[in-house]
């Protein structure tokens, strides 16, 4: 029997408010069955097909990914999926999917083929070896496969959502890749000045593009407007890679849990707010972005102060800073989950 991913599982289970019993009746899969398959993380092929469809997904995306189901790539493929993962991972395509249908639901093949191909087709890959690919992206957790509903035999390949414990391990992870790439920046100060100016200035004007909208996040609550603002604070981490192509892709790989996390507050707060004892003054969205512009405003003043990379009386303040601001919004949204989980 193949084991499931239960994180997917979950998500999608959460994302289409299902329930046991809801999830059994679309199926034709017993509640003991899948009951079962919540305790163990297993199932038959053939229930696995049964329960994706009611999840909006297929079989393949709900595989465990593993060793044994791990396609070895040649290097044409390798090239091909980059190539991929790039464009999921572009501020491009995060832009392009909030503004149409959804994070979630906008197709990111038709997009990549959309803004990269000549790229992909420079690979030289069969339809054989892209959907191969397609299937490992699928199982490495970045995409999941979406059936169309009038035609059975035709899908699109969407962003898949991440877990709990997927989003933890991201933030250490985000971390850890923004302290090098501000301690990068940090070494250009002397090494390159005109490429750390450049730097400063890419900050300042993605400050003052949040800071544009803080009126209307102060009088209006409305997650479009919040959204655009985050949408600000993940560029200006993604800034601090400056020029560099590894640091850029680096970061932009690491800072793609930023729209993850966003979700999952959304999807938190609007199940809080189904409870009868939701708090009056419960963080909101335009909240986590005013939050978010104080702090990247001290992150922001900390890194122009500087003059001397090699002083840690200077330097040292603001790798704390760059380190505890992701935390914080955690904390928030953590606070949120728990309050979902005890009033269940």
């Amino acid at each position: 029997m193949p084991a499931i991913d239960l994180g997917t599982f979950n998500s999608l289970f959460d994302l289409k408010e299902m329930t046991i019993a809801k999830l059994a009746r679309l199926s034709k899969v017993s509640r003991a069955t899948i009951r079962n398959i919540l305790k163990t993380g297993r199932c038959t092929e053939k229930t696995l097909h049964k329960i994706s469809g009611p999840l909006g997904t297929t079989a393949d995306c709900l595989i465990a990914h593993d060793r044994a189901n791990t396609i070895i790539c040649d290097v044409l493929k390798e090239e091909y999926k980059d190539l991929l993962r790039d464009v999921l991972h572009s501020d491009a395509f995060v832009v392009h999917a909030e503004e149409t249908v959804g994070l979630f639901d906008a197709d990111v093949l038709a997009f990549a083929h959309q803004v990269k191909k000549s790229d992909l087709d420079s690979c030289n890959l069969s339809p054989n070896g892209r959907n191969q690919v397609h299937t490992e992206l699928c199982r490495d957790g970045l995409f999941y496969k979406k059936p169309n509903p009038h035609h059975p035999t035709i899908f699109k390949y969407c962003c898949r959502i991440w877990s709990l414990d997927q989003l933890t391990d991201n933030l250490e992870l985000r971390i850890g890749i923004e302290i090098l790439c501000a301690k990068r920046a940090l070494k250009l100060i002397a090494r390159d000045p005109a490429k750390s100016l450049a730097i400063q200035r890419e900050m300042k004007r993605l400050l003052d593009g949040m800071e544009e909208l803080k009126p209307s996040l102060e009088s209006n609550p409305d997650d479009k407007i919040a959204d655009l603002a985050l949408r600000y604070d993940s560029r200006f981490h993604r800034a601090w890679a400056g020029d560099a192509p590894d640091h850029r892709a680096s970061m932009g790989r690491a800072i793609f849990g930023h729209g993850q996390l966003t979700h999952h507050y959304k999807y938190e707060m609007a199940k809080a707010r189904r409870k009868s004892n939701f708090p009056a003054k419960q963080t909101t969205l335009s909240d986590l972005a005013l939050y978010s512009l104080n702090d990247l405003r001290g992150i922001y003043d900390a890194f122009v102060a500087i003059d001397d990379p090699t002083d840690s009386k200077q330097v040292d303040p603001l790798l704390d800073l760059i380190e505890q601001h992701p935390r914080n919004n955690w904390d928030r949204i953590a606070a949120i989950h728990q309050f979902n989980c005890e009033n269940a």
